[in-house]
């Protein structure tokens, strides 16, 4: 057999299809476009099942596209539309979207499968009601007892959490890390004037933390006495939500929007610091630039997130976390002073760590070894494939209703939320009240008990 280059291959690759939601350019999505345009190059079929986005036309040159809206529209549709796609032969990588959920089982009846769990801690509590994310762990216990199961986190600790909510052994959910894809190789940025502060982000709510971050930086910068700004590369809905913070911070003069980047890498050459975790800190360490850690989890102090800077010492144990390590306690002038004392040697040597670390060879590589995990053995029961198949179509048919529900109570629990914040002002302004009653009560009695003695005292003299 030969391939299309005309090499001659002992075995022909399997058909990898790609199952996410709409293809923007988020850290999955770009996840998945290093797989596609790697799977590609050895010769590989390729299928990628998803919503529109701005990479539809870049998923396309790497194979067939196939478009299944999100939330499903035509449920019984889009579930034989994506069962046509997999055969025996199939690998599938599935970003976890909960329109997929019912379709989890039949898929590994008739392919390999990856579940592509890289969310947040604490995401599937959000998305499901408990009923619905115990179903999702029994289902998953399932599949890892009869070998049919794998999931991918995005760091070495959101696998463990992960495997811990579901019931899982350690070795089912693995971290499976970004890539840094094809770009050029430059020297690093040499500082002019302004120090530059970067942040390369979509403008969404859940990634203003990196801003706020950034500030914390900026303004330990300032207060050191450095002549610093902070540039913000990125387009989105929420950006009304970022210039509200910055303005908050006071620090909105030395705060530049510079617009959506295309292209990361070259971006953060323009920094002299970036502040970023996930696939960005990857291309900021590939462009030369320092780079400064943040956390995504939950926290009220902004400072908590800034984690350390990268170096020689600390690089590998940040990549494993996919640069999104727990919440440290360090103070930001230290971090700034960190920030300042990496040289450029060193950047050099990160630069070049990141490249063969983190290529897509090395991503493909890591992808089809996880597969080789999961059992080849397909099942033969009609009975089966049939009681799946019906699972997803019922699934899909009943997912609109329990979104309409699940959303109904998270709208109740805000107005109750809501009720409850207004009955604790009201209550306290009762309190408020009463205390000022008995204030006042306390007043006219020491002024009754004063003028009763005056009253007393001017019989007494009378009497006299």
């Amino acid at each position: 057999m030969t391939s299309h280059s005309g090499a001659s291959v002992e075995h022909r690759l399997p058909k990898l299809v790609l199952m996410t939601g709409a293809l923007v350019r988020g850290g999955m999505e770009m996840q998945f476009l290093d797989l596609a345009r790697e799977h590609k190059r050895r010769g590989g079929e390729l299928v990628t099942i998803g919503d529109d986005g701005p990479l539809e036309d870049v998923f396309s040159e790497f194979g067939s596209f196939v478009r299944v809206p999100h939330p499903f529209e035509d449920q019984h549709q889009n579930v034989e539309t994506i069962l046509s796609e997999i055969t025996s032969n199939s690998i599938c990588a599935i970003a976890l979207q909960s329109s997929y959920f019912s379709l989890i089982p039949i898929l590994s009846m008739r392919s390999r499968v990856l579940i592509c769990a890289h969310n947040r801690p604490g995401t599937f509590e959000n998305w499901l009601q408990p009923q619905s994310l115990s179903r999702l762990g029994e289902l998953f216990r399932a599949l890892e007892a009869d070998g049919h199961l794998q999931i991918s986190a995005s760091s070495r600790s959101n696998a463990e959490r992960h495997a811990e909510s579901f019931g899982l052994l350690g070795d089912t959910v693995q971290a499976w890390y970004p890539a840094i894809g094809e770009t050029s190789i430059e020297e690093p940025r040499i500082r002019s004037s302004d120090f530059i502060i970067g942040v390369v982000t979509r403008l969404s709510p859940e990634k203003l933390l990196l801003v706020e971050a950034a500030l914390v930086l900026l303004d330990s910068a300032l207060s050191q006495g450095a002549n610093a700004r902070l540039n913000i590369a990125g387009s989105g809905g929420a950006k009304s939500a970022f210039e509200e913070c910055i303005e908050r911070s006071g620090l909105s003069s030395h705060v530049d929007f510079i617009g959506e980047s295309t292209d990361p890498v070259t971006t953060c050459r323009g920094f002299d610091v970036t502040v970023a975790n996930g696939r960005v800190a990857l291309e900021a360490l590939a462009a030369g630039s320092r780079l400064v850690t943040v956390s995504v989890e939950q926290t009220d102090r902004h400072d908590l997130r800034l984690h350390s800077v990268v170096n020689l010492d600390n690089v590998e144990y940040l990549a494993n976390e996919n640069f999104a390590p727990p919440l440290a306690d360090g103070e930001p002038s230290k971090i700034w002073s960190d920030v300042i004392n990496i040289k450029y040697d060193t950047r050099i040597f990160l630069r070049d760590w990141i490249f063969k670390a983190r290529s897509t060879s090395v991503l493909y590589n890591s992808f089809m070894n996880r597969m080789r995990k999961v059992t080849a053995d397909v099942y033969n029961s009609n009975l089966e494939e049939l009681l799946s198949r019906n699972q997803a179509h019922d699934d899909a048919i009943l997912a609109p209703v329990l979104r309409h529900n699940s959303a109904a109570e998270r709208h109740r629990a805000a107005f109750l939320e809501d009720e409850l914040m207004k009955a604790h002002e009201w209550t306290k302004e009762q309190r408020e009240a009463i205390d000022w009653l008995a204030d006042q009560r306390d007043i006219w009695e020491s002024k009754y008990k004063n003028l009763s003695n005056e009253i007393a005292d001017i019989y007494l003299k009378l009497s006299h």
